[in-house]
């Protein structure tokens, strides 16, 4: 499964600002292709060094198993890059218009 679905050979031809979230301690996500990442300026990559596979989600342990404890980290920043390519794009369309 994980040598089929590698996503290094694809990240030259994203085009859309994307944001790639990962842990170094995620022992899933391993390895990071930082260098393909690096090469393509439309992706960034926030990376650290905790966090695991899902370790940002606030979870916390209950008796029956984890529960949401607070915010994801991940979700909102995930949401703050949203907002801030939407905020740039209707920028530019205003721009744009004003030409």
């Amino acid at each position: 499964y994980f040598r089929e679905n590698v996503p290094e050979p694809v990240l030259q031809y994203i085009e859309t600002p994307m944001l790639i979230v990962a842990a170094t301690d995620d022992p899933l996500a391993f390895p990071i292709p930082r260098e393909a990442i690096r090469r393509n300026p439309k992706l960034l990559l926030a990376e650290t060094d905790g966090g695991g596979h899902l370790g940002w989600a606030g979870w916390t342990p209950a008796s029956m198993g984890a529960t949401m404890a607070g915010p994801s980290w991940a979700d909102s920043m995930a949401a703050r890059f949203l907002d801030f390519h939407l905020h740039r794009s209707r920028s530019r369309a205003r721009l744009k218009a004003r030409l």
